[in-house]
């Protein structure tokens, strides 16, 4: 949720999500006082765009607030790409400078152009994939912010700072299938962590581990390869986990 002291943009988010889930209630009332059907998803557009360019300035006034943020994660990029030569996607709305290539998948505070987008929902309404992830991204492009990268060949990816819950797999199964992690020679998998808090560390470790092996087993059954898709990266050495330890950020 974001915060509610921010020109009341706490109470804009709650409206846009319960509004997805009762829109003919919304529709109907905004209908009884003359406004037409169109006109209110164009109000409740209007809002949400209201809303993102508010969070940007709560975003950049917590990047600005904090002087170490820049040097803090540029140890953290250290830490992930080992020195390598490599690219970043970011699901975060800052943009330290990194030195490398860096896609913005929700967009950037600093060029107040972010997004907040619903799951795709199989036989929703056409009003409703206008609020999707695709549909914002769709927005992002057309101001040359988040360009689908190129190239697809990798020796070593780093997957860090995700809950990877299945509100992510949207993102990650075409991931995953971009650097070809069902052929027979994909790169290293790396599922990078950090404990946080030393007096939950067992579950800490335990919930990343589940998390893992829950997001690629579902992969696996989505694109129909079979059973054992974990074991045969784990036999292979293509799975990995990774400590970051969080003096890195100290």
């Amino acid at each position: 949720m974001v915060d509610s002291s921010v020109g009341g943009a706490g109470q804009r988010e709650w409206i846009m999500g319960y509004f997805l889930y009762s829109q003919d209630k919304f529709v109907s009332f905004f209908k009884s006082r003359g406004f037409s059907e169109d006109s209110f998803y164009l109000f409740l557009f209007s809002e949400l765009s209201t809303l993102e360019k508010r969070f940007s300035d709560y975003i950049l006034l917590q990047e600005n607030s904090s002087p170490d943020y820049k040097s803090k994660s540029n140890r953290l990029f250290l830490a992930l790409s080992n020195g390598e030569n490599c690219c970043v996607d970011s699901f975060n709305f800052t943009s330290p400078p990194l030195g490398t290539e860096t896609r913005y998948l929700h967009g950037n505070a600093s060029s107040r152009q972010v997004i907040f987008g619903v799951l795709e929902r199989e036989n929703a309404p056409e009003f409703e994939y206008r609020f999707t992830k695709p549909s914002r991204q769709c927005d992002l492009l057309s101001h040359g912010i988040g360009i689908p990268r190129k190239h697809d060949r990798y020796d070593r990816v780093v997957i860090y700072g995700r809950s990877l819950g299945n509100q992510d797999y949207d993102y990650f199964f075409p991931f995953f299938d971009q650097i070809g992690l069902a052929r027979s020679e994909p790169p290293v998998l790396d599922f990078a962590f950090s404990v946080y808090d030393n007096n939950h560390e067992f579950a800490i470790r335990d919930l990343h581990r589940s998390s893992v092996t829950s997001l690629l087993r579902a992969y696996a059954n989505s694109r129909k390869l079979g059973p054992g898709f974990v074991e045969r990266l784990l036999g292979s050495g293509v799975l990995r986990f990774s400590e970051i330890p969080l003096t890195v950020l100290k």
